[in-house]
């Protein structure tokens, strides 16, 4: 009789003549072959009425660390009588040994110790240490008996696991009879190609199911803004980057936001216990900022109280990414213009977390500086970044914003949720730019979240699944596509 095996085939079937039965696990080990390969051969032979194979499942015994511990060291109350045998009598406050509470307990049920008023005295030296015999017999695998294992268990030395071993044997007619074995060619190597004529090849069944392979990939989060920063680059922006926490001073002030304004306040900022001693600015700049907010300019009012420099001092968590906008304009000159640049960043706000509110997220933001703008490039521009997003509706309606007028937001229309907003935007009040750049300048200005464009494109009801550390979830999501 003549079987085609492949050569993993073979080897399994030499090796189970030699054996009524064994563990798969047995034989890879023995055979150095790798499991899943020799289930699968099995598998087939199998299939061939070659072998057969059930699972059968086994109890096994493993020490825990407090037995391993116990082996090594000695049992607690083998401690404790060494101790008295070494301190004599001794007050249980004063005992020095592992485990005290258990090692009198176990030592006084053996008849080792008696305890007068909280003194521990020693009467027997000697006493049975049969566990510790049974945790070397555990060790070395041997068997135990069941009231054994109990009494080892009871003491927490022991651990009783349940596993399930795949046996396999060969069936009784292919061990009894002459069998010669015909080698399949499972691989193809340069020494097969040139004698292919004289071999048996393996049928391969291409719509056999296949192992799923996960590539790696970046997390959807980090998928979004290398998408977002790309856009902007690509027309033209400069990239802003700055520091998390930054004075009161360049997250309120400069914005031309009063010192009593309500989202100032604990309940919607996250400020530091510390405080600098003095705006980080030139003093031009603070000096502006200042007559802005109390007496205003020719075109303004301001808003006609007394500015402390105390107050913009204070140390915060930035509350939006506006920050970065601030920083940039000061820093640039009249000769400068036109300026186009965008940031990417975390901000933070006192914020309850829930499934539409996160204290921690990303924001978008950008500005176009220069005198030769005014409000229909700064719809060119949201217009032209939304497409790029995936949206070809868009809808554009006014809105207030503090430091901002005129001031829009942005709707986009979703098939399955219909008209969604998902910007804000404007003009710089002259309040605004007039302290930081020194004149007067046109600055188109927006800002967006990035969690709330995650949530509609992947379909989440909840923000936090934006930042999800579940593998199985990020495995099956969709890449970002836009």
């Amino acid at each position: 009789m003549e079987l085609m095996l492949s050569p993993v085939g073979k080897k399994i079937f030499d090796y189970l003549k030699k054996h009524d039965r064994a563990k798969v696990l047995d034989i890879a080990q023995k055979l150095n072959i790798d499991q899943s390969i020799v289930m699968r051969t099995i598998l087939e032979m199998e299939s061939l009425d070659i072998v057969e194979k059930w699972e059968q499942d086994e109890v096994i015994l493993s020490l825990t660390s407090e037995g391993k511990k116990a082996l090594k060291e000695g049992l607690p109350e083998e401690q404790l009588i060494n101790f008295l045998k070494d301190h004599g009598e001794t007050h249980i406050k004063d005992l020095n040994v592992r485990d005290k509470e258990i090692a009198i307990a176990w030592a006084k049920s053996k008849g080792a110790i008696v305890i007068d008023k909280g003194i521990v005295r020693l009467i027997k030296e000697s006493i049975d240490n049969k566990e510790k015999e049974l945790l070397k017999k555990v060790k070395e695998g041997k068997k135990i008996k069941e009231e054994d294992i109990k009494k080892l268990k009871k003491r927490r030395f022991l651990e009783v696991l349940a596993k399930t071993y795949v046996y396999v044997r060969l069936k009784p007619e292919m061990k009894d009879k002459n069998i010669r074995i015909i080698e399949e060619i499972t691989e193809l190597t340069p020494e097969v190609i040139k004698k292919w004529k004289d071999k048996k090849f393996k049928k391969f069944d291409v719509n056999s199911p296949a192992q799923q392979v996960y590539s790696g990939k970046q997390h959807p989060v980090t998928q979004v803004i290398e998408y977002v920063r790309k856009i902007w680059l690509d027309m033209g922006f400069k990239e802003m980057t700055g520091n998390k926490i930054v004075q009161a001073f360049w997250n309120f002030d400069a914005l031309f936001t009063p010192q009593d304004h309500p989202a100032r306040e604990m309940q919607d900022t996250f400020y530091l216990d510390y405080s600098a001693p003095r705006i980080n600015a030139d003093r031009q700049i603070v000096k502006r900022v200042k007559e802005m907010h109390e007496r205003g300019d020719e075109k303004s009012d301001g808003w006609n109280y007394t500015w402390k420099e105390t107050y913009a001092s204070k140390l915060l968590l930035r509350t939006h990414t506006t920050v970065l906008s601030a920083l940039q304009l000061a820093s640039l000159n009249p000769h400068d213009l036109p300026a186009k640049y965008f940031a990417i960043g975390k901000v933070f706000r006192n914020e309850t977390l829930d499934w539409k509110h996160l204290f921690e997220f990303y924001q978008v933001e950008g500005f176009v500086a220069s005198n030769n703008v005014n409000f229909k490039h700064l719809l060119g521009y949201l217009k032209i970044f939304f497409q790029k997003m995936g949206y070809d509706k868009i809808k554009v309606r006014p809105a207030y914003f503090p430091y901002t007028e005129l001031s829009l937001e942005i709707e986009v229309f979703m098939p399955e949720k219909g008209w969604v907003e998902l910007a804000g935007a404007g003009m710089f009040r002259p309040e605004v730019v007039k302290p930081l750049l020194g004149e007067e300048v046109k600055v188109l200005a927006w800002g967006l979240g990035l969690e709330r464009i995650i949530m509609n494109y992947y379909g989440f009801k909840d923000v936090r699944d934006v930042y999800t550390t579940d593998i199985k979830m990020l495995r099956d999501l969709k890449r970002w596509l836009y």
